[in-house]
């Protein structure tokens, strides 16, 4: 009798040791391969239908247009805008300007009369990044203005409140527009609004553009506005989700 119990309690022994290094095995392959069915699985296969779906649309945009950093791409895109001539009359506006980073940078470019205007709320996402990880009011300053150069100046509010408002104010046209809003609503409205003040060769400067699962929505807010030939690709940051265009006038 007691050896069968002690074979039984062995047993069971046995069983847990088995059972805990088919756990390990388990979770070892859920990690190590993609493809292996997990309470990831789904996500891991929209993610990358989104990827290649965006290589399918870009594939011949990227073969014309150069290939360049995410640093470069924003040198590359103010000094394609400075090109067009006679810019000391023209437009420079930034739409989403966060901590102030990029719009510093493309105020280096710009002389001390030339002003480049950032569009923001300051106090995060209006609403919810739909298809992304950003919830309303993700990446908010609390409503505290960065640190700008002199040539720079902020129009803090909704930029749905405030862009007519300017456009009404300052009748030049505009040959430089970067626009990093991440909300592809938002996009639709600024674009809705400046392409009729736009000059013929005007830079736009595009965040999550490609490489970037929500990066159909941004180009829908484009095609909405715009017909394919109203614009030309120029440049793809291979480093980041930028995307540099420029308009063309009919």
């Amino acid at each position: 009798m007691k050896i069968n119990k002690r074979k039984l309690s062995l047993k069971r022994f046995v069983l847990k040791i088995f059972y805990f290094f088919i756990k390990i095995i388990t979770i070892i392959r859920i990690n190590s391969d993609p493809e292996y069915p997990s309470q990831n699985y789904l996500l891991r296969k929209y993610k990358k239908k989104q990827l290649d779906d965006c290589l399918d649309y870009h594939k011949k945009n990227i073969e014309k247009s150069v290939l360049v950093s995410k640093d470069f791409i924003r040198e590359y895109s103010i000094k394609k805008a400075l090109s067009l001539g006679l810019v000391e009359s023209k437009l420079f506006l930034e739409f989403g300007v966060f901590k102030g980073t990029s719009i510093n940078f493309f105020s280096n470019f710009l002389n001390e009369n030339q002003i480049i205007y950032g569009f923001d709320t300051f106090t995060g996402l209006p609403e919810d990044w739909s298809g992304m990880g950003s919830i309303k009011g993700s990446m908010s300053l609390d409503g505290k203005l960065p640190k700008v150069k002199k040539n720079v100046k902020l129009i803090e509010g909704l930029i749905e409140d405030n862009l007519i408002n300017f456009l009404n104010t300052n009748k030049e046209e505009i040959v430089f527009v970067h626009i990093d809003t991440d909300l592809a609503t938002t996009q639709s409205f600024i674009l809705k609004n400046i392409k009729n003040r736009l000059a013929n060769g005007a830079i736009l400067l595009f965040d999550d553009f490609y490489n970037i699962d929500s990066w159909l929505a941004t180009v829908k807010s484009l095609e909405e506005e715009f017909s394919q030939d109203q614009f030309e690709y120029l440049a793809f940051a291979v480093n980041s989700t930028e995307v540099c265009l420029r308009f063309i006038k009919n």
